[in-house]
């Protein structure tokens, strides 16, 4: 069997999508609140809400690159052979470096709460008690589990599921991939987003988000699937996908700004559309940004080691943000929002910068098994 030829597109979009989450969590501002820092933080709001959606959108098209020839044309035996080990492989390398990070932030965060009474990393610990009993150990590791310590982590389950379902929908056909996808787009619509915790919000919300956001798996087993045909799509109706981009990112601004919708469930339906057409725009575009503008070797930084910075971004960016806006806004004028957008800025910079230094160090740590530990 031949070896699949390394991706740089979808390598360079990955450093895309890391950037779109964390502008998401740590793009707006925190500790002021003037006009103009409220409608940049609406804006950020409105652009950058549910950017989770490019990074299943990645999963799905590389579990479709990557693995589906592992498993045509293999009879039953074989198939449930070559399922397990594609399971293993997904839990040692996805699921394992987030209970590993997980069980790191809970027991310090635990800990230092018992001694100091301090949460430093923004760790969610609000259903432990501090003494050590049974049923707090079961809560800590159905938290860990589940991805309850910090909203970033529910994405890890989530994906979890998509992973094991993916083998079975390598098997249809490709008119079959094609009904699939014509069925799920419009789900999202109907089935809105409730929420992430899927510890506190329980089933349902684990159901919502895997109607909200597995659209976007298959949408990008499809792209891989008919890469050239939507490509050459795409590129035909640039101006008008960019064009309804623009507009459903003005009415979720202007949602936000006047409350005119007074629908969550509208609102979520329009972020759907909006990081359908982000997604889109970023294909094309992103061959031109890392060939035209020299950036391949700063996106190869990012992508590489996205999947650490995923899980750092957050308990390391709140500590970040909080020094650097306690130790400066003293000095300037908190209510200008030049200022402290470029604060913010260099906050996400350092963020980003000591996220990718911890995975470096973790695989000069941890060699051949830092995949595992931080999923690099």
């Amino acid at each position: 069997m031949s070896e699949k030829k390394f991706n740089y597109e979808m390598h360079y979009f990955r450093a895309l999508a890391i950037l779109l989450i964390v502008c998401q969590h740590l793009g707006y501002i925190r500790y002021a609140n003037s006009p103009s820092i409220a409608v940049f933080n609406d804006v950020i709001f409105s652009l950058f809400t549910n950017s989770s959606a490019a990074f299943a959108f990645i999963a799905g098209y590389l579990a479709y690159y990557l693995e589906k020839k592992k498993f045509i044309k293999l009879d039953r035996f074989d198939f449930w052979n070559a399922y397990k080990s594609y399971v293993v492989k997904k839990i040692k390398n996805v699921y394992c470096p987030m209970v590993f990070v997980s069980l790191i932030l809970v027991l310090y965060t635990y800990f230092s709460l018992l001694y100091s009474h301090s949460n430093n990393f923004g760790v969610d610990v609000t259903r432990l008690d501090l003494n050590f009993s049974l049923s707090n150990l079961i809560n800590m590791i159905v938290m860990i589990a589940l991805g309850h310590e910090q909203g970033q982590f529910w994405y890890i389950p989530f994906t979890m599921v998509l992973f094991f379902l993916a083998p079975f929908l390598f098997l249809v056909s490709d008119k079959q991939l094609k009904y699939i996808s014509i069925c799920l787009f419009s789900l999202p619509i109907f089935v809105g987003r409730e929420g992430f915790d899927f510890y506190t919000g329980g089933f349902w919300c684990f159901v919502s988000n895997f109607c909200y956001f597995s659209p976007f798996f298959v949408y990008g087993m499809f792209f891989c699937r008919y890469e050239c045909e939507v490509r050459r799509w795409v590129l035909f109706n640039k101006y008008l996908i960019i064009c309804l981009f623009i507009f459903t990112t003005v009415l979720l601004f202007l949602n936000f700004r006047c409350g005119s919708l007074h629908s969550f469930p509208i609102m979520n339906a329009l972020w759907y559309f909006q990081k359908i057409f982000l997604i889109l725009i970023l294909l094309i575009f992103v061959e031109r940004l890392y060939k035209h503008l020299g950036l391949n070797k700063y996106l190869d930084i990012l992508a590489r080691y996205s999947f650490c910075i995923f899980f750092l971004h957050v308990c390391l960016g709140i500590p970040i943000i909080t020094l650097i806006f306690n130790k400066l806004l003293n000095y300037v004028d908190k209510n200008y929002l030049l200022t402290m957008v470029l604060l913010n800025i260099i906050a996400i910079c350092f963020t980003l910068l000591l996220s990718v230094l911890i995975g470096f160090l973790g695989k000069k740590i941890f060699g051949k098994r830092s995949r595992m530990f931080l999923g690099v």
